[in-house]
């Protein structure tokens, strides 16, 4: 037994030993001064970059707007100051002219307190119906030479936004403020956040709001005042799609689920003169990651749906009928070995005007090639003649220049080199991890938000990694961007491993303990016993 109690003491010792080091490592992570939070990145999705660049701050000179006045919802915590300009009234006790100031706060069950007139209900009334009630009520009661009755300081309270902007929480308003004025306090829109599907929830009830039309149509029901215990949701966008060429306003436009094309050459500003309306181009990259190359006329844009990423096109008339087009991952200019490029996150597409001998390899040269985002074994020419997708050897060709992979091609052609799916991969303490879009602005911090965040109680932010493919941890700030491909490691706090540890090290020891009392106990009944049941059984 003494043997025993020496080896299970030796176990615990060694088991003591194991746990230290790693206590100490965690203990040191933990001591290390936490990341500087990411700064804010600029409004710019949605409607267009430049319109929400321009999201204001709510007016703080709003008492002087007649025409907000005008119609400003009486609300309790307003502050008033009432003037009354006295003439002589003996049986007042005044003797000379005087003036009277009075301030006034409206309580919470909206009702006003005046001198000389009394507890007004303010229920249902507008501040200039209210200011009428008072002088007429004063000028009845006594003589007077002049009453005025103005707004001194709004009511403030509290609302609540979160959802896709940059500073989610309580925001501090008043009665003359708007949904986008909240947007504006809480420093615009994230990337990907919805503006025509925000909700307003209010006594219970949720009101969509689409604030595009707020903009291109003066629909002030789109952005309705805030009234007190209000809370704004912006939830992602469930589509944004991108069109260029003729139209007004090219750029990039979120759509309702419900939409299709037209609405989104709509929202663009409809056509231009010179559009060539009768082949419009869808290029959409699938869940799968092929990429499609749809072409409609203008009589078909009412049935077409557009997809999350979709980019269209509206070709000029004026363009060469007879071009050979490329797209996908490709540079789209010619390289020089001197000059820097930038190389391109979203699939390019470029028109070639077709020149009787033209090759694949002349097309390549003519675009820069494939960058290093392209799927280039992958790469297929849609055959305008047939419509047939032909798999082409982009990779050897480019690298080799073999003229034995080469291929002339014809007027209307279509290359297409398939483009990695970018992403970034989000994993440990938070809430929903996964894969994330890859956008080049986006900070450690934003790629961990579009993840749901992370767990408060396991997460240990001073302990975010990427991980590489071999298991190497480099350590990430979280204002640090990071590139296509990485993956994002949130540990879990400390103390929850040595917890962890804990529990398994008194599990171990609980289970090395009962094994030792139940193996005394026979030994200790044996040596009882263990004689007699010997002599029993002979």
């Amino acid at each position: 037994m003494g043997a025993m109690k020496i080896r299970i003491i030796a176990l615990l010792a060694l088991l003591v030993a194991v746990l230290s080091p790693l206590y100490a490592d965690n203990t040191t992570q933990t001591s290390q001064t936490p990341e500087a939070t990411a700064s804010a990145p600029q409004p710019g999705f949605g409607l267009q970059a430049t319109i929400f660049d321009r999201v204001r701050n709510p007016n703080t000179n709003l008492i002087s707007n007649v025409s907000l006045l005008a119609t400003y919802p009486l609300t309790p915590g307003d502050v008033y100051t009432l003037t009354i300009g006295t003439g002589a009234a003996p049986e007042l006790g005044n003797t000379s002219q005087s003036v009277l100031t009075f301030t006034l706060q409206l309580s919470q069950d909206m009702k006003l307190d005046v001198p000389y007139v009394g507890t007004i209900d303010v229920k249902g009334m507008t501040l200039p119906e209210l200011k009428r009630k008072i002088i007429e009520g004063i000028k009845r009661s006594i003589p007077v030479q002049y009453v005025n009755f103005m707004l001194t300081s709004p009511a403030e309270f509290n609302v609540f936004i979160y959802g896709g902007v940059n500073a989610p929480g309580y925001l501090v308003v008043n009665p003359l403020d708007t949904v986008i004025d909240a947007i504006g306090l809480a420093k615009g829109f994230k990337p990907g956040a919805s503006y025509r599907n925000i909700e307003l929830i209010r006594d219970g009830k949720t009101e969509s709001l689409d604030i595009s039309k707020y903009y291109t149509e003066a629909d002030f029901g789109a952005n309705p005042r805030l009234k007190p215990g209000d809370e704004i949701y912006v939830p992602p966008a469930q589509i944004v799609a991108t069109i260029q060429g003729k139209v007004a306003f090219p750029g990039t436009y979120e759509l309702l689920p419900t939409e299709s094309l037209a609405t989104l050459i709509r929202l663009a500003g409809g056509f231009v003169p010179g559009a060539l309306t009768s082949r419009i181009t869808i290029e959409r990259i699938d869940a799968q990651g092929v990429h499609h190359l749809i072409d409609v006329s203008d009589k078909e844009a009412d049935t077409t749906k557009i997809l999350m990423g979709d980019q269209v096109t509206v070709p000029s008339t004026t363009q060469n009928a007879e071009v050979v087009s490329i797209d996908g991952a490709i540079f789209g200019k010619l390289r020089s070995g001197e000059t820097p490029i930038i190389v391109p996150r979203e699939p390019v597409r470029v028109d070639i005007p077709y020149f009787p001998g033209i090759t694949l390899l002349n097309v390549l040269d003519e675009v820069g090639g494939p960058t290093p985002f392209a799927i280039a074994n992958k790469g297929y020419l849609i055959e305008h003649s047939t419509g047939k997708h032909i798999p082409l050897p982009i990779d050897k060709l480019w690298k080799t220049r073999d003229p034995a992979l080469d291929r002339r091609l014809n007027p209307g052609d279509h290359v297409v080199i398939p483009m990695e799916t970018l992403k970034v991969f989000v994993t440990g303490a938070v809430l929903t991890p996964g894969a994330v879009p890859y956008q080049p602005d986006l900070t450690v911090e934003q790629y961990l938000l579009f993840a749901g965040g992370v767990n408060e109680k396991l997460a240990d932010i001073n302990a975010i990694y990427s991980i590489s493919a071999g298991g190497t941890r480099t350590k990430l700030s979280l204002t640090q961007t990071v590139s296509p491909g990485t993956a994002i490691y949130v540990s879990t706090k400390p103390l929850l491993v040595i917890n962890e540890h804990v529990q398994n090290f008194f599990l171990i020891t609980g289970w090395v303990t009962t094994i030792v009392g139940v193996l005394g106990t026979v030994l200790s009944f044996w040596l009882s016993y263990g004689p007699a049941l010997s002599n029993l059984f002979k």
